[in-house]
């Protein structure tokens, strides 16, 4: 039964890293798609004397401000879920027509509150995250060329 758990728990840590590398890469995706959206602007502010390092630290802001929105969405869902675990798995064990969620795999009843160690995990991990995540469309939008930006959207 131990082993089990422990095998659980090492599917569920490598499902949690390809999530966050999804939701990673749908951050630089956003990002790199608003940086050309924006190369207008980024060039006029660029011509004006922004400094490379001014138009970084929006888009870094940009990320950390995605990542952190979502990951306090994702909390409050998960809260959420926690606060109505009974009638949701009454309600897959009826969709379902069999007994889901195994009552004894969770030691009698089901968890009903979010882990505090898991919490300040997320809410810390997920800025970081996201604003790593934002270095690549960052350093994209400090290096556009305000002359040719300007040339060619005029």
């Amino acid at each position: 039964m131990l082993q089990q758990f422990q095998s659980d728990k090492l599917l569920f840590t490598l499902i949690g890293i390809v999530i966050l590398m999804m939701a990673m890469s749908n951050i630089i995706s956003l990002l790199l798609f608003l940086v050309h959206d924006k190369k207008r602007e980024i060039g006029i502010l660029t011509a004006m004397g922004a400094s490379k390092r001014s138009i970084s630290l929006i888009f870094a802001f940009a990320g950390t401000m995605i990542g952190s929105i979502g990951s306090l969405m994702g909390i409050a869902a998960t809260s959420l879920t926690l606060h109505f675990i009974h009638p949701i798995v009454d309600s897959l064990r009826f969709l379902q027509a069999n007994n889901a969620f195994q009552l004894e795999m969770f030691s009698g009843s089901y968890p009903t509150q979010l882990s505090g160690d898991a919490l300040l995990l997320v809410l810390i991990l997920t800025p970081i995250l996201s604003c790593l995540a934002a270095l690549i469309p960052a350093w994209k939008a400090s290096h556009v060329q305000p002359f040719h930006t300007l040339k060619t959207t005029l």
